[in-house]
């Protein structure tokens, strides 16, 4: 049956309203937010407490669940025309603002710094760039992914093996990451048995920044899970294949786990992961496409509309997207240890790290 129109639109909406309900909720119940609560209004914690703040977590993790999947349904279902598939894509980019107003006026009340504010602003802007002028692929996964990804001579394409490999590498570790404990001589790659008096020349020289390697990771696997996830939940129904479908769910299940890690452990704020997870998916989506389906193209020069994009200027406008998407996720990589990245501003460190005299 063909899609109606505005479905996967109205789909795209509220997934983002969704997500947002839910990384709100995951952000409000993180344990140091409710013992600021507590101390606020002098309750003592309670077994029940516990409860209620937990399952609210939890709550708000299977919303968060529930709006990637809607946000997949442009992938599940297809599309009725071009344009909607475009529509559907920048809405689905408003997460980024939608994240920063929650953070905004519905946590914190206050300004957030500058740094958070601009990164929102250009990845908002370059992500709607790439999905508005960007190429569209010619076939789709109803065609089944075999006829996506097989060669010439009967194996798989080159493309489509790089991108395997590199996906799957960065999702089986990522995935240990997140039952890991940074610190451990294993992350770290430490030798107990060093000079303590070595280990103690470092951290007066070094500040100990919190989980550096999961602030720069963890958006990272979130692209990754997100974008394979469409791919694999779309070769499950158009192939009536469940293990695919249920290879789709613990995709999304890694994203999840990669956002409560981020707003519980790390205890970053909805603007920072609204701009990062986004951006780090936008761009796993965009490589996996050119990785995965043969036939890119542009619209024809015989059709006509406010979505519509020809290869040129398209080809330039697209290019420049990406190069605002490269720049906007550098900056943070290079700069994700600064206290401007941390929820409230109080706690975080310089990038400037000062000498201690002997």
């Amino acid at each position: 049956p063909e899609v109606a129109a505005g479905a996967v639109i109205v789909s795209s909406g509220l997934s983002v309203l969704i997500s947002t309900a839910g990384l709100a909720l995951l952000r409000g119940t993180r344990p140091s937010e409710v013992e600021r609560f507590q101390k606020l209004s002098d309750i003592g914690p309670t077994v029940q407490q516990w409860l209620l703040w937990n399952v609210l977590g939890v709550f708000g993790a299977l919303l968060l669940y529930i709006g990637l999947v809607l946000g997949n349904i442009p992938m599940l279902i297809g599309v009725s025309t071009d344009d909607e598939g475009k529509a559907s894509a920048i809405l689905h980019s408003c997460l980024v603002l939608v994240c920063w107003l929650a953070e905004r006026y519905l946590v914190t009340g206050h300004p957030l710094p500058l740094m958070q504010s601009a990164l929102c602003a250009m990845i908002w802007f370059g992500s709607t760039v790439v999905e508005w002028a960007g190429p569209r692929p010619y076939d789709n996964m109803s065609l089944g992914l075999a006829g996506q990804i097989s060669g010439c001579d009967g194996g798989y394409r080159s493309p489509f093996m790089i991108y395997a490999a590199v996906w799957l590498t960065g999702l089986t570790f990522g995935t240990l990451l997140l039952f890991c404990e940074e610190g451990t001589s294993l992350v770290n790659c430490v030798d107990p048995s060093d000079d303590e008096d070595s280990h103690m020349l470092q951290d007066a020289e070094l500040p100990q920044v919190p989980h550096p390697l999961r602030r720069k990771a963890l958006p990272l696997v979130y692209g990754l899970a997100t974008s394979m996830s469409g791919v694999v939940f779309a070769t499950g129904t158009a192939s009536n294949d469940m293990r695919f479908v249920i290879a789709g769910a613990l995709l999304t299940v890694i994203a999840v786990a990669c956002a409560w890690d981020w707003l519980w452990r790390l205890e970053m704020n909805l603007a920072t992961f609204g701009a990062l997870f986004q951006g780090f998916a936008t761009v796993s989506r965009v490589v996996q496409g050119h990785a995965v389906f043969r036939d890119f193209r542009w619209d024809p020069s015989d059709v006509h509309g406010m979505l519509v994009v020809y290869k040129f200027p398209g080809l330039q406008i697209f290019m420049f997207g990406m190069f605002i998407m490269f720049i906007s996720l550098q900056l943070y990589l290079y700069t994700s240890t600064w206290k401007q990245w941390s929820s409230n501003g109080e706690v975080g460190y310089s990038h400037t790290v000062s000498r201690v005299d002997p």
